[in-house]
């Protein structure tokens, strides 16, 4: 079942200083019943060893070894929205940087950075920046969605996705050709409920998000090359180690993108079933 996330859209509004309190969530996993979501808690819980411990009586060196060892686990506890300029909004990487800072459960605070962006894209007048926060102990995503207006790119949403150990991982991927065997899945609802959908899938190593816009003329990639995907006319382009692909079909502009290959990327597209379906983008009943 897809975890719903449009509860973690937040609009930065002018002369507003917003910190935003997560959702302390764990991802649910599996692919069960695209339009639902369900909500659980995740644990704040924190390893940190006392002095008193260390310091007691003496203890077989083994144990003694193992407490020193131990590590305070580290999480994202809030994301902080700063207003931020015009001319410091003219890419969507820009933005991002000066507009999200992370508050951590050892209460730094940091600043996103070109180094913390893993993939960006523009698509038409809306652009995915894809964020690996930096210093948290698990791995964890914040994929930042944008919209160009007013001459300049304004963050419409965030979704924010730890990713879960191994065992709280799903394998299910109904019928979807992804490019990893196990992941965590969460759906975001975009300004548009009814049009604006993204699906995100994601694990340690690999992200994939599939989007579906209301159709608009776009300007393609430098890079962007023709192929055919299930009959559509698609496009497709590979920055660095960042793949976009995107056709149409019927009213709808139907996107990928993620750390992949151009050979994932296109075998995820033409895994796709029509935008007509219930049960897009998954085939399984």
């Amino acid at each position: 079942m897809f975890r719903n996330s449009n509860e973690e859209i937040f609009p930065l509004e002018a002369s507003m200083f917003i910190i935003i309190n997560r959702l302390r969530a764990m991802i649910i996993i599996g692919l069960i019943g695209l339009a639902l979501g369900s909500q659980g808690c995740r644990s704040n819980d924190s390893v940190n060893p006392t002095s008193s411990l260390v310091e007691s009586t003496p203890t077989p060196k083994s144990t003694e070894t193992f407490v020193k060892n131990v590590k305070e686990e580290i999480i994202l506890k809030d994301i902080i929205g700063n207003e931020a300029l015009q001319d410091q909004k003219q890419t969507p990487e820009e933005a991002v940087v000066h507009s999200i800072q992370w508050k951590m459960s050892n209460d730094t605070i940091i600043s996103a950075s070109k180094d913390s962006i893993v993939s960006s894209h523009i698509i038409g007048k809306n652009s995915l920046v894809s964020v690996k926060l930096p210093e948290t102990t698990k791995t964890w995503y914040n994929f930042i969605f944008l919209s160009y207006k007013d001459q300049k790119w304004e963050i419409t949403g965030v979704v924010d996705l730890p990713i879960p150990t191994a065992e709280n991982l799903s394998s299910e991927k109904e019928g979807l050709s992804l490019p990893m065997s196990k992941f965590a899945a969460i759906k975001f609802m975009g300004q548009d409920s009814n049009s604006d959908h993204s699906w995100i899938f994601a694990n340690e190593s690999k992200f994939a998000v599939i989007g579906k816009y209301p159709r608009e003329a776009l300007t393609l990639p430098a890079s962007a090359k023709e192929v055919l995907i299930n009959g559509h006319d698609a496009w497709v382009s590979l920055e660095k180690e960042s793949s976009l692909l995107f056709y149409f079909d019927q009213e709808y502009l139907i996107w990928i993108s993620g750390n992949m290959s151009l050979e994932e990327i296109q075998s995820l597209a033409n895994s796709l079933p029509s935008v007509a379906s219930p049960r897009f983008p998954t085939k399984i009943n």
